[in-house]
């Protein structure tokens, strides 16, 4: 194995076997601390020794094995004794040297109490009585050895040595004048055992000291060469380095892990190098940690705990060390090479810190988080900080923790962070007893909360908290804390919630001269959410428009509370399609203009605004304030107002002509969304619903269908999923069935009251069904009511589109003015998608263009019978019905002509459609001329 950076300590090494070789022996120290290549130095002398002919003499001391005496000086001289013959033992033990004999006998190896009295050693035993004439004889016996051949001795991890080896290698070392020995050890630092006095003996008498350093930027280079076999990209590399320090433990433990993962190095992967935590090191660092006096661990556990939170002087008092001792743990921890000094100081790399982490038991963990708490509080500390320890505590809390949850919570809520927020009021939750006005007040601002991200769990806490409020004024204000739009599918018990709510309110101002401001503004927020809750029963609907015309031209805007009710009373204006589009647009605009862009407005009355604004008048009218809404969305990384907010984008993005930037959007909303489509705001789920239709995401359409799951836990879903499963029909070419599904879809949304086309077409599509079929007089019936709609609403958008739906199911010149006049409509609209459509239907139409390889614009040709084509080759009784049709028979002619029932022929004709791509008869002579 090539070593790097270590040059210098080789011609360290390399001159004292040189002065070995004059009889002058030396002693050299490698020490450094975990990881540094220690043992790997010590492992490359032997092939120096060989190049200046010296014997190696080898010997790793271990922790488990301190209490057999001379067991370091028996691994360093009983290979050599039992290779060597009878004749060359005898030598080396000539003389004096055979005092040590004892060493080679089995008298060392029995247990403590069998021992001769000057085989047992302990720490206060200094050399004398009879282990004196062993070591002189050791002495002797290492000199005969060297004069024969240079020696070399290299003791590994000198730390966890016995005590008898320690006292003879300081003998030794401490005879510089004997022949030829180079004694070389290797000393872990910070280790408590380093510190004892007998390897204190040793070291201090050295002639040289090596401390090993960490890896240059250009070794660990050369290392990811040699591990991967080919060169790193710099930022690998610079990654590597960042990630061990240059700890060459550290940095192997990272190269392997990358390799054995099947990564390359290159730059692509190097957050995942920084970022890695060899597991097989964690063995290795949990047993270092476990030799370490109690202070030195308890100061790693309180690193662990604290985090980058706290100075040294925070993490010492968590550790309950007083300064003396905290210094203490810092030094010792830096020179074992676990720690970073500094404020804070930081675990070398993560896999230590998992390491300290794996030895604590659970209660340690819960204490320590408790007493972290408590100390953060105290020091002045901001409530996350001090929130993020009583989370991870378990049991009571103090009733400061609670207020301090409270604050926190409410820190998170104001940073766009609801989910975070929302734990921390969950766990002040443990410890508020139940039926309690405090535990009430937590069940509120916790339903505040989720109601950006759980809808289904807002609408729960609420209704379980609100009750046990103590007036009706508090109650009334509570429930003001939930969305109007989050209402949609709110339960039967929650409405009622609401109406309770209300009427105790009102009782309480009977008297109109004396009501307050606040009052009445609680009033108001409370009508807007109970006016949504009923939403979903036509007669309300109608009797919210009826308000809005109550209020007059100019709708008083001047607080929140005549925000939320304007702003609902105009969602139900615009799903019923009974109030102009202008005045609708106009009191629209000037809602939006009176409200920020942020995540915390697009859960309120927002998401029913920009809804009548789409509905209402050009998309590009809100494009810039979703866009900031969603910027800042992004900016917070808060998933559930970037799928409220991205729905809503991708809808604008797909009117404004910009179809596959839609997709991308929608499919991003859509995997942002709560997994339960219940909890996705129900106008949000619309818009995802329409874009997947109308931008032909067929792939969209089926992942949100097998979302919507049991329809029958909402109405909203029931109908997303009949919309999907309509078009999905009619892209496969299965119209009947697509019509089938679409009147389920109508006949849900009339009883809801939602009559306008501007939000859902459904009557345009089933037109086109119904054409598609042949059921031409149904077909026009359908158009007829939709354009009837569209004049009444008078959006240019939706008129437009009503003209083209029935212009296309329009035979002859009528059909062509129709499709004229809703080119000219939707010009001004400012629909590039509608217009598109309706462009190419009159070039079709006029026979401008072929109609082969012009491909339609996306989402028209599955509702006219021209999706998906089951084949491409008409038979030859479909071209003989194609072509009569073509020359102007009407059906019973044709089935006068062959004989067969009218049946049989609009059959034929819907299939030919369908494979030739045409929307009806205008369209067949063209293509069954391009057949040709």
């Amino acid at each position: 194995m090539t070593l790097y950076d270590r040059l210098p300590e080789l011609d360290v090494v390399a001159e004292a076997l040189r002065a070995a070789e004059l009889g002058h022996s030396r002693l050299v120290v490698v020490s450094g601390p975990v990881g540094i290549g220690k043992s790997a130095l010590l492992q490359h002398l032997p092939v120096l020794a060989e190049e200046h002919g010296v014997r190696v003499l080898h010997a790793s001391c271990a922790v488990l094995e301190q209490d057999f005496a001379f067991g370091v000086v028996r691994q360093l001289l009983e290979p050599s004794f039992i290779a060597a013959d009878e004749e060359t033992r005898e030598r080396w033990l000539a003389g004096s040297a055979a005092h040590a004999r004892l060493l080679f006998t089995d008298d060392l190896m029995r247990a403590p109490g069998d021992r001769d009295e000057f085989s047992v050693w302990d720490d206060d035993r200094q050399v004398g009585g009879a282990g004196q004439p062993m070591l002189h004889g050791l002495v002797r016996m290492l000199g005969a050895m060297s004069a024969e051949q240079p020696l070399m001795l290299l003791v590994d991890d000198l730390q966890w040595a016995d005590m008898p080896s320690l006292q003879l290698l300081g003998y030794l070392a401490r005879r510089t004048a004997d022949p030829q020995v180079t004694l070389v050890v290797a000393v872990r630092e910070g280790d408590p055992r380093a510190d004892r006095a007998a390897v204190r003996d040793v070291v201090g008498v050295a002639t040289h000291r090596l401390w090993l350093g960490p890896l240059s930027v250009d070794s660990v280079r050369h290392l990811v060469r040699d591990e991967f076999g080919e060169e790193g990209e710099e930022e690998f590399v610079l990654a590597c380095h960042g990630a061990s320090s240059g700890n060459p433990m550290f940095l192997r433990s990272v190269l392997i892990g990358m390799r054995q993962s099947g990564y390359r190095p290159l730059a692509a992967v190097a957050e995942t190098a920084a970022s890695l935590s060899p597991s097989h090191l964690l063995d290795r660092l949990a047993g270092c940690l476990a030799t370490q006096p109690r202070r030195i661990k308890a100061f790693a556990k309180a690193m662990v705990v604290l985090g980058h939170h706290g100075d040294s002087a925070l993490v010492g008092r968590l550790a309950d060390l007083d300064p003396v001792g905290r210094a203490e743990a810092v030094r010792l921890l830096d020179r074992l090479g676990l720690i970073i000094q500094g404020e804070p100081p930081r675990f070398i790399h993560v896999v230590v810190r998992e390491a300290v982490e794996q030895t604590m038991t659970a209660v340690e963990v819960d204490r320590l988080h408790r007493r972290a708490a408590a100390l953060l509080y105290d020091s002045g500390y901001s409530s996350e900080h001090v929130a993020a320890h009583l989370l991870a505590a378990t049991g009571e809390c103090a009733p400061w923790a609670i207020e301090v949850l409270r604050g926190s919570a409410e820190t998170a809520l104001s940073r766009g962070a609801p989910e975070v927020g929302a734990r921390y009021l969950r766990r002040a939750l443990l410890n508020s007893p139940p039926g309690t006005a405090d535990r009430a007040l937590l069940l509120v601002e916790l339903a505040a909360a989720e109601a950006e991200f759980d809808p289904v769990a807002a609408l729960r806490h609420m209704a379980q908290g609100v009750p046990f409020l103590p007036s009706a004024r508090d109650r009334a204000l509570a429930l003001s804390h939930l969305p109007p739009a989050l209402l949609a599918g709110a339960p039967q018990p929650m409405v009622e919630v609401f109406a309770q709510a209300a009427e105790e309110l009102a009782e309480e101002m009977t008297d109109p001269e004396r009501v307050s401001a606040f009052d009445r503004e609680l009033a108001l927020c409370l009508e807007a959410r109970l006016r949504f809750t009923r939403f979903r029963y036509a007669g309300h609907l109608v009797d919210a428009v009826d308000r809005l015309r109550g209020l007059g031209p100019d709708v008083p805007l001047n607080s929140r509370g005549d925000r939320e009710l304007a702003g609902v009373l105009l969602h139900a204006a615009t799903t019923t399609g009974d109030y102009p589009a202008a005045q609708a647009l106009r009191l629209g605009r000037r809602l939006l203009e009176l409200e920020p862009a942020s995540t915390r407005t697009a859960h309120a009355v927002v998401p029913l605004v920009i809804s009548t604004l789409i509905a209402a008048g050009p998309p590009e009218g809100v494009r810039g304030w979703l866009d900031l809404a969603l910027d800042e969305a992004v900016r917070i990384d808060s998933a559930p107002s970037q799928a409220v907010i991205g729905a809503e984008c991708a809808l604008v993005l797909l009117k404004v002509g910009k179809t596959a930037e839609a997709r991308v959007m929608a499919t991003m909303a859509f995997e942002l969304t709560d997994p339960d489509w219940t909890r996705q705001p129900s106008r949000s789920a619309l818009a995802l619903v329409l874009v997947a239709i109308d931008a032909d995401d067929p792939v969209l359409a089926e992942r949100i269908l097998a979302r919507c799951g049991d329809v029958r836990t909402r109405l909203s879903a029931s109908w997303h999923a009949q919309m999907l499963r309509a078009w999905l029909a009619a892209r496969s070419g299965d119209q009947t069935t697509a019509l089938d599904h679409l009147v389920d879809c109508g006949r849900s949304l009339d009883l809801l009251g939602w009559g306008n086309p501007a939000v859902i077409p459904w009557r345009g599509w089933a037109a086109a069904l119904n054409h598609s079929l042949g059921r031409q007089a149904r077909a026009r019936e359908l158009a007829d009511e939709e354009c009837e709609r569209a004049l009444a609403w008078g959006a240019p958008a939706t008129v437009g589109r009503a003209l083209r739906i029935k212009g296309m199911i329009t035979e002859g010149d009528p059909g062509v003015e129709l499709l004229s006049e809703a080119c000219s409509v939707l010009a001004a609209s400012g629909d590039a998608l509608e217009h598109a459509r309706v462009t190419a239907a009159l070039e079709r139409r006029r026979g401008a263009a072929s109609r082969k390889g012009r491909p339609s614009p996306a989402g028209v040709e599955a509702w006219f019978g021209v999706g998906k084509p089951v084949s491409t080759t008409l038979t030859k009784t479909e071209r003989r019905v194609s072509t009569r049709a073509a020359e102007g028979l009407t059906n019973q002619e044709i089935a006068q002509e062959f004989g067969v029932s009218s049946r049989a022929v609009e059959k034929h004709l819907t299939n030919s459609y369908r494979k030739l791509g045409v929307t009806g008869r205008a369209g067949l002579a063209a293509a069954l001329a391009d057949l040709r």
